[in-house]
């Protein structure tokens, strides 16, 4: 189990009369229940006008789990009035306590006589891990990782290194006990927490390249080609230049020769203010029949 006060590891568990089992620490002092695990028990009701207190109605009578001065909402089991049960609390647990700096990020509960399906998912327990070596290779990892905490939590490359050109005189740690307190332990917390940092990334800048004046002033006057066309039956009035890759389609109200001026006289103004004025207009036979030729 990892919390901010460091890490634990509990092999045993103990039984909630009424209730469901729990792993228990000899020096914890709660247990958290999840309002889903007693609910699936007994019918609980909430109502914070009448008390602030979740109610558990039990074959026995009602047990309050009341608000405490801190804001949370705590039991004292050890209340006769507050057991779920008349039947005593049974413990069948002893718990196996590991230094924060030794336990790996994989550490957990690891319930005794619980089926695999019934752990927490998406995590692997060292507990688990080391049961699938032996004694002596569960040392030899433990010396790996003893000693990339004594050099500074290196990186496992550089570590590997250090180990293989012999850089510490009579160093029993071979690059198969780094590998193997990898597979054991996971990745060391401390060695993420200090090397993971927020990078700053590298401002934004504008990288605009001047047009050359002789580009410029080959391209400056503009040969229009234009057409009507239609997209889902609205019509547009589509206009390409034949130097310049210049394309514009402008969606016009109707189709009659007024829109149609319109839509060219701003084509034209937009291109007299950009210096590069019309030259040549090319439109096929559709435009005259409409007076558009002036």
């Amino acid at each position: 189990m990892a919390t901010n006060a460091g890490m634990i590891e509990s092999v045993k568990e103990g039984d909630i009369p009424g209730l469901d089992s729990a792993a228990i620490n000899k020096n914890g002092i709660a247990n958290i229940l999840s309002l889903k695990r007693v609910a699936d028990k007994y019918p609980v009701t909430f109502d914070s006008r009448v008390e602030r207190a979740f109610c558990v109605h039990t074959p026995d009578g009602i047990v309050k789990i009341k608000e405490t001065s801190e804001g949370l909402y705590a039991l004292e089991y050890l209340k006769p009035e507050n057991k779920f049960t008349g039947v005593p609390a049974t413990a069948r647990t002893v718990v196996e306590e590991v230094p924060p700096q030794q336990a790996g990020p994989r550490a957990a509960l690891v319930p005794v006589g619980t089926k695999p399906q019934e752990q927490a998912a998406f995590m692997e327990m060292v507990a688990e891990n080391k049961s699938n070596h032996t004694k002596a290779e569960c040392q030899r990892a433990k010396r790996a990782r003893d000693l990339l905490w004594a050099l500074g939590f290196p990186s496992i490359v550089d570590l590997k290194k250090i180990v293989h050109v012999n850089s510490i005189m009579d160093c029993p740690v071979t690059t198969q006990d780094v590998d193997l307190a990898e597979k054991i332990y996971g990745p060391d917390v401390a060695s993420i927490k200090g090397k993971t940092t927020h990078k700053k990334p590298p401002p934004a800048r504008s990288d605009i390249v001047a047009i050359p004046p002789e580009l410029h002033a080959a391209q400056r006057d503009v040969d229009l080609c234009f057409d009507a066309m239609f997209v889902n039956q609205i019509p547009f009035l589509t206009s390409v230049s034949k130097q310049t890759p210049f394309r514009r389609a402008d969606p016009l109200p109707s189709q009659s020769t007024k829109v149609h001026v319109q839509c060219l006289e701003s084509l034209f103004a937009l291109c007299e203010q950009s210096e590069h004025p019309i030259r040549s207009l090319h439109f096929d036979r559709e435009f005259p029949r409409r007076n558009m030729v002036s």
